[in-house]
């Protein structure tokens, strides 16, 4: 029998799916459907790139992406053999394709192809999960939510291959796969529809293309058919181990400069690495992405792209050339809960060098230290490497890469003027971190399924704060050390209604003298009071803290925030939509006071000690804001 599409009859009891999949790459964080299909199959390329004993890569991760659309599609006839079966399936109702090709519709296609990989290793009649599985074909062509990727690996949810029928308009595609050690080309189909009829007769979403040995789907491995098949579609692989995908009827909006636009933003770091190379194909031109070209290709996007991109790719290029005698060490971060507010995380031979270095715009590699534990297993020391530089007033995010993949929806603290990159690339951090991330790999999820139960509760979240908020927090410890207080430095950030207690006397006139009398001049101004409390700007925010020496200690701090207006009071205007300083987007941390009152715009501390300080962090950083601070006494019980 010749291979041929098969859909699985719906029977009693089984039930109706729709399969959701795709949606997992539906997130603002990613651009578009070629950004979606290019983050997953590069990551499930690097996944399965070759490797050593000791699990160490053995060679570079070659990768071709070849896009056949307009006056380069197929015609219909050249590819009918490979869709036998299928076409009831396609036109049937309520199936789950918005827009389905015609039978008689020119077949657009893109093909990718990975080199210096392991290709789809396994038994091929494995059809259910076995613990402790390394079978790749089976995780790829017949698990769903499942993965047999392990703690070296990337992913982790085993949904990244849904980006391959989501990028297509028959949601359908191809796999060929030669296998490390076995030179047999094995191919197979899979499309993934909706529970659908067709006739009298209800099918499962799932279709394969193969050769049905009874209820199993077996790959092909007839040598004529995968020779047309080969020449067919374009393939270029010959006898190398790896995976070669092709996706018909490829989504319209894939395009080429999509698909450069998504390397090049998606994985610089391991092209500049020399871990990745990406060649861009058509049927008549193709370019090659790697650590020579890089630059040049970004510069080809246009002038838009480039002056975004080539001061990222700059740092990025110096951050992969410093080796670890390079980095200053920072002490390690507290094992039970790592946080920012310990003092001397940075060395404090190491503040005026790093004050110095940031003044001056020079780049900076600092190597953050901290502890692993993960529940039933012992602590593990690790680390991850921050790259930096003041640049004026840029306002860019940090950006993260973990293992090589851009993680593109954090929010860190804002530091304004600071361009900067964290790389995660040390096991236990890169697992633990890893274990966080949604389906799409763009966030870090304290509430994850695949986090939760893995790491203690309150640790795991502040590891994932530790990291995502560090450069904010390097720059905050900075700041804190200044040798010299600036008096302007809060004038273009807070507008600042001076404390009554230090507001001094309304500015006085001069009396006027009587004619014909003779009044004593008025008595000189009593001096200024002690300043009972400091105001200083942080990224984000602002922090409170102690005085002068021999001033009063204040009982009481009444703070009041709201964000600048143009006209009349920002108090008064404050409205609960622009922040809730009770919200999980504000850290507050406090030492020498306890907090009593944090609602709304409005916070109050009793002080304890007199080395006080109150941080508050995680205002809009493109907005100005307003504090306002009052000194209220307690009152003494025994005093009524």
């Amino acid at each position: 029998m010749k291979p041929r599409w098969h859909f699985s009859e719906l029977r009693p009891g089984d039930k109706t799916r729709e399969p959701t999949q795709g949606e997992f790459f539906a997130t603002d964080a990613i651009r578009d459907p070629a950004e979606a299909l290019i983050r997953e199959a590069l990551q499930n390329s690097l996944d399965a790139g070759l490797r050593n004993s000791a699990g160490q890569p053995t060679e570079m991760v070659t990768v071709r992406v070849m896009l056949a659309t307009g006056s380069d599609a197929l015609p219909a006839g050249a590819v009918s053999e490979y869709f036998v079966g299928s076409r009831p399936h396609y036109e049937a109702q309520r199936n789950g394709l918005r827009t389905p090709p015609t039978a008689a519709e020119s077949c657009s296609y893109l093909v990718v192809e990975d080199f210096g990989t392991s290709g789809l290793i396994g038994d091929v009649r494995q059809w259910h999960d076995v613990p402790n599985s390394k079978n790749a074909f089976f995780y790829f062509f017949r698990a769903e939510g499942r993965t047999g990727k392990g703690e070296e690996d990337r992913g982790r949810w085993g949904v990244g291959k849904y980006v391959f029928p989501r990028s297509s308009r028959a949601n359908s595609f191809f796999g060929l796969t030669i296998r490390r050690g076995d030179p047999t080309r094995l191919l197979m189909g899979q499309a993934v529809l909706k529970t659908h009829a067709c006739g009298e007769k209800q099918y499962k979403p799932d279709g394969g293309f193969g050769d049905l040995d009874g209820e199993l789907m077996l790959p092909i491995s007839d040598s004529a058919l995968l020779d047309r098949f080969c020449e067919t579609f374009n393939l270029s692989r010959s006898d190398e181990s790896g995976l070669s995908i092709v996706v018909p009827w490829v989504d319209p909006e894939i395009t080429r400069d999509s698909l450069l636009q998504a390397v090049v933003r998606g994985y610089f770091y391991p092209i500049l690495e020399g871990k990745l190379s990406v060649t861009i194909a058509t049927p008549n031109d193709e370019l090659q992405v790697d650590d020579g070209t890089l630059l040049d290709v970004i510069q080809s996007l246009g002038e838009e792209t480039a002056t975004e991109l080539l001061p990222l790719i700059e740092l990025a290029d110096w951050a992969c050339s410093r080796k670890p005698s390079d980095m200053l060490v920072l002490n390690s971060a507290p094992a039970d809960r790592p946080n920012w507010s310990v003092p001397d995380i940075i060395p404090q031979a190491a503040i005026a060098p790093l004050q110095r270095q940031l003044e001056c715009g020079e780049r900076m590699a600092l190597r953050v230290p901290l502890v692993v534990r993960a529940n039933g297993k012992g602590n593990q020391d690790s680390y991850f490497d921050l790259f930096m530089v003041s640049e004026g007033d840029i306002r860019e995010r940090t950006v993260f890469v973990r293992e090589g993949i851009i993680i593109s929806d954090l929010r860190p603290k804002r530091a304004h003027g600071i361009r900067s990159i964290v790389v995660v690339e040390h096991k236990s951090l890169a697992t633990l971190l890893g274990d966080s991330e949604n389906p799409a790999h763009t966030q870090w999820q304290k509430d994850s399924s695949n986090f939760r139960d893995k790491y203690p509760k309150l640790y795991g979240k502040a590891v994932i704060d530790f990291v995502t908020h560090c450069v904010s927090a390097i720059i905050n410890i900075l700041s804190s050390h200044q040798r010299e207080e600036d008096a302007n430095l809060l004038k273009d950030f807070f507008s600042l209604p001076a404390p009554p207690e230090i507001d001094g006397a309304k500015s006085r006139q001069k009396r006027k003298k009587k004619k014909g009398t003779d009044q004593p001049d008025p008595p000189d101004p009593p001096e200024p009071r002690m300043r009972r409390y400091r105001l200083e700007q942080v990224p984000g925010g602002f922090r409170i803290c102690a005085g002068d020496p021999d001033a009063d200690l204040p009982d009481i701090l009444s703070v009041q925030t709201a964000y600048d207006v143009r006209r009349g009071n920002a108090f008064a205007k404050y409205n609960r939509a622009d922040f809730d300083l009770k919200d999980h987007q504000f850290a507050i941390e406090s030492q020498g006071l306890e907090i009593t009152h944090r609602l709304g715009n409005e916070l109050k501390a009793e002080v304890r000690d007199r080395d006080f300080n109150l941080t508050v962090t995680g205002f809009d950083e493109e907005r100005d804001v307003c504090v306002n601070i009052q000194v209220k006494e307690m009152i003494d019980a025994s005093e009524i």
